[in-house]
């Protein structure tokens, strides 16, 4: 099983340092995801789409019905 907390805890060390990345927000918002955490997931789809992430359009939509 994989430790998704871990990378939750990794890239949330990462933002903390480059709080304009968006591949942060995305990765975290998987790891969240995987765990059943869907609000806080979503909340960090839609940081990273605000920081011009190309490719959260779809997520958004899969994941949190928006």
């Amino acid at each position: 099983m994989k430790n998704y907390q871990a990378a939750i805890d990794e890239f949330t060390k990462v933002i903390l340092l480059e709080p304009d990345s968006f591949q942060a927000y995305h990765k975290r918002a998987t790891a969240k995801l995987l765990l059943g955490r869907k609000t806080e997931g979503c909340e960090d789809l839609v940081k990273a789409k605000e920081l011009g992430d190309p490719f959260i359009d779809a997520l958004i939509e899969e994941n949190c019905g928006n």
